[in-house]
């Protein structure tokens, strides 16, 4: 088997063609042939290097192609201009020229989409569709030309504006549009088989961007299977969102499937490792959703255990997607995707209505259990001459606890336990042990909104929330009221995100909502 030239061998002979005065068609076509192989070698090292996300010494042996492209162009033109070249000669370099042309534009394309490639990579939906839309400009050039590689511009073209559909899906997703992300998911999905049949008979008309379009061909085998992953989990998070949760774990168990057999054919495909550690950063983060929906599925069966095992996994899977991210952000390789602490945000609200149903239903329960002991309720009423005895137009009613003193006519007392309240009129009283409690729910707020307050503003409300929190535990009433009116928006805001309903109702009410 005959060895390949060396890379340097073939530049060499290139450069001694290039200085020639005059070329005959015979060294014309050895020179074609010379530079077709040297730049089909390094495309071919350029795809490898962009595999490896190797961006800068990718981009750098593809401005060499244009460059060898550049002085073809330079070289047919120097003997077209030649006086006495044969007709058939001089058609022979317009064509060599167009092609030169032609692929300039196609490589430029795909520059653009390395570049857009290094900027999603590193969560950059904004720069990344920029690089597409310049991608898809050139592919649209050269679409538009009589060029030899016009239709490799159309299916080119068509596969980034697919590409910057998708990636709006992704957009649309992280604001919470999953209607529309699934539209744009959907969309992408029902061309890629289409684009897939045009990319193959277009590498076949073209021998010249056989390399290219085999690049081409991998992505859109890479982004169907990714396409089909997201087009399952944006459908958990709008089942989620539509408090269908049966439904949304079906959804994201099915995309936690497809999504570990796509990082197993890059482990097996020996993809470079940034491609391998991206993939296995965002399978961590989507198995953390995936525990989350099982700890709210748990929740609604009522299952304590099984809720918090499942809060502790997502918290775990959120954990070993931020250390990966950090790790390959330390070597220069990603740049971290995801927000975990919007995740831990999340987990706070679950686990306080894991606390706090738990405590309604044992409440339930033990009062169940009181009345099934508690057995009939005597009620004796004195009676003369058809008048009630009054008591001196005084009455106490006691379950579990004894009243102390006489209470005025029009003027109640219920003693339940240790809690009383008192109504007089069109006045009710907060008693001090419901201040007591609400002081908790305050103190629980305020622990948790100490980690977000990072302005000054917030940072007050909190300050505000620990004197309402004082107060409540002596039992000034006006007192919680004023300073948590104080606390603001932001505050209440912030309750009803971590589900702190207690919290949120009071500071509404202090605000006079």
């Amino acid at each position: 088997m005959t060895e390949p030239v060396p890379v340097s061998a073939l530049g060499s002979e290139l450069e001694r063609y290039e200085l020639a005065a005059e070329l005959s068609p015979e060294e014309f076509e050895r020179y074609y042939d010379t530079e077709v192989e040297l730049e089909s070698r390094l495309t071919a090292m350029a795809g490898e290097r962009a595999a490896q996300h190797e961006f800068a010494e990718s981009r750098d042996l593809l401005d060499e192609v244009i460059k060898l492209n550049q002085v073809m162009r330079e070289v047919a033109q120097k003997q077209l201009d030649r006086p006495g070249t044969s007709e058939p000669f001089k058609e022979r370099l317009v064509e060599a020229a167009d092609a030169a042309t032609g692929l300039i534009l196609l490589i430029q394309g795909q520059l653009c989409q390395n570049k857009a490639e290094e900027q999603l990579l590193g969560g950059n939906l904004v720069d990344g569709r920029v690089h597409l839309e310049q991608a898809s400009d050139c592919y649209g050039e050269l679409f538009d030309s009589s060029l030899p590689q016009s239709e490799t511009g159309r299916v080119a073209g068509a596969l980034t504006i697919t590409k910057i559909e998708f990636f709006d899906g992704v957009a649309a997703m992280q604001r919470g549009k999953y209607e529309m992300a699934k539209e744009s998911f959907e969309g992408a999905r029902s061309k890629y088989g289409v684009l897939k049949d045009d990319l193959e008979s277009a590498a076949d008309a073209d021998q010249r961007a056989q390399n290219t379009i085999g690049k081409l061909l991998r992505e859109l085998d890479d982004q169907f299977a990714y396409t089909e992953i997201m087009l399952r989990f944006v459908s958990f998070f709008g089942q989620m969102q539509a408090d269908n949760i049966g439904e949304a774990l079906v959804y994201v168990d099915d995309a936690i499937g497809l999504y570990e057999a796509w990082v197993k054919r890059a482990a097996a495909t020996a993809l470079a490792s940034q491609v391998q550690g991206s993939r296995a950063m965002e399978l961590a983060h989507f198995k953390g959703w995936r525990a989350w929906a099982h700890a709210e599925h748990a929740l609604e069966r009522q299952d304590w255990e099984e809720c918090q095992v499942q809060i502790r996994a997502a918290r775990t899977h959120w954990a070993d997607s931020s250390d990966l991210a950090r790790r390959y952000a330390l070597l220069g390789m990603l740049t971290p995707q995801y927000q975990t602490s919007h995740g831990e945000m999340l987990l706070q609200a679950t686990t306080r209505r894991w606390k706090s149903t738990r405590r309604l239903y044992e409440e339930i329960d033990r009062l169940k259990e009181y009345y099934r002991n508690v057995g009939a309720l005597n009620v004796t009423q004195n009676a003369y001459g058809g008048n009630a005895v009054k008591h001196d137009e005084t009455s106490n009613i006691s379950i579990g606890g004894n009243v102390d003193g006489p209470v005025a006519a029009g003027h109640a007392r219920v003693h339940v336990g240790d809690r009383t309240t008192t109504t007089s009129g069109d006045t009710t009283n907060v008693t001090v042990t419901e201040l007591r409690d609400l002081a908790d729910h305050l103190a629980e707020l305020r622990e948790a909104l100490e980690s977000w307050a990072t302005t000054d503003a917030q940072r007050e409300s909190v300050a505000q929330l620990e004197t309402a929190e004082q107060q409540a535990r002596i039992g000034d009433e006006k007192g919680v009221t004023a300073h948590l009116k104080k606390a603001g928006q932001w505050a209440m805001t912030m309750a009803g995100k971590l589900a702190m309903t207690a919290a949120e109702t009071a500071i509404k009410t202090s605000l006079g909502g």
